[in-house]
């Protein structure tokens, strides 16, 4: 994938900022039980709108590192 990774952090910083959001690291996207918590909408929501759907750990880890810059 390819983006402007400081672009990126330069805007999740404005939009933190003008939220007094506190970003603690990554486990704050993705605290230990986001599995148990996405995979009922995953399955019920996205299954009918999208075919085949994709596996939910493998995205899950795709994004971990995709936005793991985000807290470097």
């Amino acid at each position: 994938m390819d983006f402007q990774k400081d672009v990126v952090r330069e805007l999740f910083e404005k939009k933190r900022e003008s939220n007094k959001i506190e970003f603690t690291g990554i486990n704050q996207f993705f605290p230990e039980n986001v599995f148990e918590i996405l995979l009922p909408y995953w399955e019920r929501e996205l299954g009918r709108l999208v075919n085949p759907l994709p596996d939910l750990k493998t995205v899950l880890g795709d994004l971990k590192t995709t936005v793991g810059f985000l807290v470097q």
